[in-house]
Formats: C-alpha cells, sequence, structure tokens
C-alpha cells in the first residue's frame, strides 16, 4: 500500500514538527483517493473492457475509454491544487486551530502524486486489457526499488523530498510499461490537446484570485472565494470543452447505470 509505505518513511526519517502536518495532508488526500472516478467506476468498466477487446482485438476502444477516465481524475485533482496553493495555509490554520499551517502545500504535493498516479491507472488498463500481466510486475518492482532514493530526498529535502522521490518511482514505472507496451506496437499517448484545455480551465480561475491577492484574505473569508473559483472553473470548462459530446454521454450512462 502507497499510502502505508509513506506514513512508514515519514514516520522513520521526518522531522517531528513535519510529521503532523503531513499526516494531516495524507488522511485528506487518502479520502479524495477514495471517491476518484478511477477507484468509482474501475469494478464496473475493467471486465468490460477486457471482454471487449477479448472480442474485437481493438485496443483504441480500451484507449479512449482510459483517457477519458484519466481525464475524470484530473478534474477533480486540479483544482484541488489550485485551490491548495491559493488557500491551503489559511484553511489549514482553521481547521488544525494553527498547529499545521504548511498542511495545505502538502496537500498540492500529494494530488500532483494522484495525476502521476492516475496516468499509471490509465496505463494499466490498457495494460491489463491485453494482459500483459509481466511488464507491469516489472513496472511494480522498478517503482519499489525508488524507495531507497525516495528515503534518501526525505533525509535532505524533508516532505518535499517524500513528495518528489514517490513522484520519480511512478515515472520511471510509467515510462517503462509505455515502452513495453510500445515495443508490442500499442500506443498509450493520452489525449494532450484535451488535457491542456482542462488545464487551462483550472488556470483560469487560479490566475484570477491570485491577483485579486485572495491568499491575504480572513481564513473565514475562504469560503466565498472556494465558490468564486469553483464557478469560474465550470464556466472555463464549458467555454473550453475537454471533454466530448460523446464522453459527456457515456458519463451519463455510467452515473444511471451505479444508480
Amino acid at each position: 500500500n502507497g499510502y502505508a509505505i509513506n506514513r512508514l518513511v515519514a514516520g522513520k526519517f521526518l522531522q517531528t514538527v513535519h510529521i503532523g502536518a503531513f499526516g494531516f495532508a495524507q488522511s485528506i488526500m487518502e479520502f479524495v483517493a477514495r471517491y476518484m472516478p478511477s477507484e468509482l467506476l474501475n469494478n464496473m468498466i475493467q471486465p468490460v473492457l477486457m471482454a471487449k477487446y477479448a472480442e474485437t482485438n481493438d485496443v483504441g476502444q480500451v484507449k479512449r475509454t482510459a483517457d477519458f477516465i484519466f481525464r475524470m481524475n484530473l478534474f477533480v485533482l486540479l483544482p484541488i491544487i489550485f485551490l491548495a496553493i491559493l488557500f491551503g495555509e489559511n484553511a489549514s490554520q482553521l481547521v488544525t486551530k494553527g498547529k499545521y499551517p504548511d498542511a495545505g502545500y502538502y496537500i498540492a504535493g500529494l494530488a500532483l502524486i494522484l495525476i502521476v498516479q492516475s496516468h499509471m491507472y490509465f496505463i494499466n488498463m490498457i495494460a491489463n486489457a491485453v494482459e500483459m500481466v509481466k511488464i507491469q510486475f516489472n513496472g511494480a518492482i522498478l517503482m519499489a526499488v525508488f524507495v531507497v532514493p525516495m528515503v534518501m530526498l526525505v533525509m535532505e529535502f524533508g516532505v518535499w523530498g517524500l513528495i518528489a522521490g514517490k513522484i520519480l518511482g511512478m515515472l520511471v514505472r510509467n515510462v517503462y510499461i509505455r515502452w513495453a507496451l510500445a515495443n508490442k506496437g500499442i500506443q498509450s499517448d493520452t489525449n494532450m490537446t484535451a488535457n491542456i484545455r482542462l488545464l487551462l480551465s483550472a488556470c483560469v480561475p487560479f490566475a484570477l484570485l491570485y491577483m485579486a491577492n485572495s491568499q491575504s484574505v480572513p481564513s473565514v473569508g475562504v469560503g466565498a472565494y472556494f465558490m468564486i473559483y469553483v464557478l469560474v472553473f465550470a464556466v472555463s470548462v464549458l467555454v473550453l470543452r475537454p471533454f466530448t459530446n460523446d464522453e459527456i454521454n457515456i458519463l451519463r450512462r455510467l452515473i444511471k447505470r451505479a444508480a
């Protein structure tokens, strides 16, 4: 379990002053991770995709569905990162009564880990569908090996070393599996145009609130700025359209089936 490893490394090598803030941030992001679209839809979609691939031998359908779920994860995580940068310190001080002001920034870092993990999930869906289990096993070993450099980074840079080490290990795993898939003639690239549109949708409210100096508002005013961010983000998504009509229809069908 990745979170268990984080706790073990943090408890062993972080300074006491940082352990509480990191633990608070991780508990929040563990809750978020449980309700990510990839987690909620996995049991519903994975068997269908594997069965469809066995029937049609069409990797493209698997890739398009996996890419859509990856972008749904981005839809959740990108606002969390920007909101944590803007208001994380104030919100953390309010919730923890001033104990862990740095926790907000750690939330942004842990959300970035979840983005890389979501890309790992995207690649795994493709590898599972084409039954390339061995490369996933090899990738898991590669990632486990990177616990050692992660510990070294933690000893040097604290919490941010842990976050950087975790991301580095997952990136190496992802690169390896993408390389192995490419050797079999299977492409595993995401829709970068749609991803950039979603990133811009999250950046627009961030830029507006940053220019408005919203970071200096009292903790009690964070809620109002949070609502402004969500509203502008929603409008930006409608304008920039990072999701196609077909993807929106797929989501509606999945929601109906889950209900």
